[in-house]
């Protein structure tokens, strides 16, 4: 057990990270480390943006299959493609993909009758969702690099981040956790892919439970 092991200042911010993960392997979410899906590895394609790309093309060409891959593809390249500058703006684009699906592509069946289907990210039922829970995840864009300890990934698309800090710490608290994220989240927001996506930040010491997909 963990409480056996703990020393007399508590957990460290290394001792979080590996109990995060432990704890969200008992909820199906698979452990993997940031540089196995780095830019080189064939997941992410850019330091700037963490996103899956191939990993959220596969589960939508699976949810989808009445939908010709062409179409999906385009949807694909669409709602990965920033529309606007603004962090806020493209989180709430994102966010209404994940909920309510895609209906940005029309096309005329043999009928003759114009056919707007809805492409889904996310499937409600758990098992048709892919969950990846990574650690130590380094966006990089210009001068400007974060390692993230902890981002918890559904189908290939970030949804939130756990910044963990030493437990007991006066300073580990939510506050600290979102300015461990720095410029990364304000002034260089909307060019690194990482605020396009919804990220709470967790200080460890202050949670409690099991973290879970629901």
């Amino acid at each position: 057990m963990w409480s056996d092991v703990v020393g007399p200042e508590g957990f460290s911010e290394g001792e979080w990270e590996l109990l995060a993960l432990e704890v969200l392997a008992e909820q199906d979410w698979r452990p993997l480390h940031g540089t196995n899906i780095a830019p080189g590895s064939g997941e992410r394609v850019s330091w700037a943006d963490p996103v899956i790309p191939g990993r959220l093309l596969a589960v939508m060409q699976r949810l989808n299959p009445q939908v010709p891959t062409e179409y999906v593809k385009q949807a694909h390249a669409d709602i990965l493609s920033p529309k606007s500058q603004d962090a806020i703006t493209e989180n709430q684009r994102l966010h209404a993909f994940l909920v309510e699906g895609y209906r940005g592509i029309s096309s005329v069946d043999t009928d003759g009758t114009e056919q707007t289907p809805t492409i889904r990210l996310v499937s409600q039922l758990d098992h048709e969702n892919e969950f990846l829970a990574v650690n130590q995840v380094t966006v990089r864009v210009g001068d400007h690099e974060r390692r993230f300890d902890l981002v918890l990934y559904c189908n290939g698309m970030p949804v939130a981040v756990l910044e963990l800090k030493k437990a007991g710490s006066a300073t580990a608290d939510v506050a600290a956790a979102h300015r461990s994220c720095g410029p990364m989240s304000t002034s260089c927001r909307w060019r690194s892919g990482s605020a396009r996506w919804r990220w709470p930040a967790t200080g460890s010491p202050r949670a409690t439970g099991h973290p879970s997909r629901r």
